[in-house]
């Protein structure tokens, strides 16, 4: 299960979203990410 946070509209505040990706193809691997910080240009683009 994937945890994150999303905007569900044009300025919409950052929610929790969680959702499952599925299982992985043969030529994937999956990656368990402990912490990601947020960018700034990120914050630009959500208060379009």
């Amino acid at each position: 299960m994937i945890k994150a946070f999303a905007a569900f509209e044009p300025k919409g505040e950052l929610k929790p979203f969680e959702y499952d990706p599925g299982s992985l193809h043969p030529n994937e691997v999956e990656i368990d990410v402990q912490y990601c910080g947020l960018c700034h240009s990120y914050r630009i683009v959500l208060q379009r």
